[in-house]
């Protein structure tokens, strides 16, 4: 919001429905839950103005692909639908691609259009993006690690029915 990160709209999906590591499949379905309890109403989950999908074109298109399966229009930066829907909400999508080591900058891609956009490096909307983009892999790392910690310190102790923390650390000790 104005440009600084709303910790408080953050989200974690635990992935359900894929099994191993698609990332495709996977931004399918977060989208599609994302997506469909913006649609329920609730205010903790209404759609922001942007969203930004970390990755290339095929990221994208899957993104677009599940919010269009909800009957929801996609539209680009420009405003315009990309194959208009009969009435309901529209949302607009990006994503933003790393550079490849002989390119300069990020490469920023909208549903309908062909090629990136090509923003100059300095530019405070690239670095916005870059921002947001930066503070999602944190965000998501972070987490990560947490759930990893947890799975790697569990005790066989933890396991048995009346020994908490407290006595387990004492037993171990």
């Amino acid at each position: 919001t104005d440009g600084e990160p709303q910790t408080s709209g953050y989200r974690i999906f635990k992935i359900r429905s894929v099994e191993g590591s698609d990332d495709y499949a996977t931004m399918k379905e977060v989208f599609a839950r994302r997506v469909a309890r913006g649609l329920s109403g609730e205010d903790s989950w209404q759609f922001p103005d942007l969203f930004v999908v970390d990755g290339g074109r095929g990221q994208l298109n899957m993104a677009v692909a599940a919010i269009r399966e909800l009957g929801v229009d996609v539209i680009g930066l420009d405003g315009r639908p990309i194959k208009p829907l009969v009435g309901g909400p529209a949302l607009r999508v990006v994503s933003i691609a790393k550079p490849r080591p002989e390119e300069e900058t990020d490469k920023i891609y909208e549903p309908g259009r062909q090629n990136p956009l090509a923003l100059r490096p300095y530019e405070a909307s690239l670095q916005l993006l870059q921002r947001a983009r930066d503070e999602a892999h944190r965000f998501s790392v972070s987490h990560h690690r947490k759930q990893r910690r947890k799975r790697v310190l569990h005790s066989e102790l933890d396991d048995i029915p009346g020994v908490g923390p407290t006595l387990r650390k004492r037993i171990l000790r």
